[in-house]
């Protein structure tokens, strides 16, 4: 049979015989000659062990400082005035008089107090200093007096609205004309003419909410050099 026939292919090697290997160990099994097969043990599947998401914290909002806003500082009008002038022959002028005006004594140097007095509150007018300088003995063609008005309003859209009224109004007022103004501030207008004690030139320019009116007076000659540096 096929043990036989296996046994003498391993023993004497005389005939070779293909055999199934399964038959063969079926047979080799049946005579005792061989251990039965073990059965396969089931392998246990593992279950891969999930891998936790990492922690996706959400972030904390830091709150962002408040920023007050620092207001601007306004200087009082006084500082802007020079102690000196800039003028060459500054030695030899001296402080003649200075100070304020309210709304009410400024609007009453106007030929319609009233008018002026509503006019001023529309344009927000806040406030006015003035400083006046004299010489006694100028150069010649310098100025011997020179008037420095200052005007402070709300706004930069009422400044140009006032040179101009204030310039009408000086106009309206005494003999002096208007001339060809020279580029100061924003908005510039001039006025010459004869005063009591010389000729005078009188320049109003704005700058911001600023109206600036500088007057020079000189007994001999126009003093618009003058002017013109004191009001730049």
């Amino acid at each position: 049979g096929v043990v036989s026939q296996a046994r003498s292919a391993v023993a004497g090697g005389s005939v070779a015989i293909a055999v199934p290997i399964d038959r063969v160990r079926a047979v080799l099994t049946a005579a005792g000659w061989a251990e039965p097969t073990p059965a396969s043990e089931l392998m246990p599947t593992l279950s891969p062990t999930p891998t936790a998401a990492p922690s996706t914290a959400t972030p904390t909002a830091t709150a962002s400082p408040t920023m007050t806003p620092t207001p601007a500082v306004t200087p009082p009008l006084t500082e802007l005035f020079p102690d000196v002038l800039p003028l060459a022959h500054a030695s030899c002028f001296r402080v003649e008089s200075e100070g304020a005006l309210t709304l009410e004594v400024l609007a009453s140097r106007f030929p319609s107090s009233e008018e002026a007095a509503a006019q001023l509150r529309g344009w927000d007018w806040q406030e006015n200093a003035y400083r006046a300088f004299a010489c006694d003995n100028p150069p010649t063609g310098e100025a011997g007096y020179v008037y420095i008005s200052l005007h402070r309003f709300a706004n930069s859209t009422a400044a140009p609205q006032a040179v101009d009224y204030f310039a009408a109004s000086l106009a309206e007022d005494t003999t002096l004309t208007y001339v060809t103004a020279p580029a100061v501030g924003d908005y510039a207008v001039a006025l010459s003419g004869p005063a009591v004690n010389g000729d005078e030139f009188t320049l109003h320019a704005s700058s911001g909410g600023l109206v600036i009116r500088v007057t020079g007076v000189s007994p001999s000659g126009l003093p618009v050099e003058n002017v013109v540096a004191v009001a730049e």
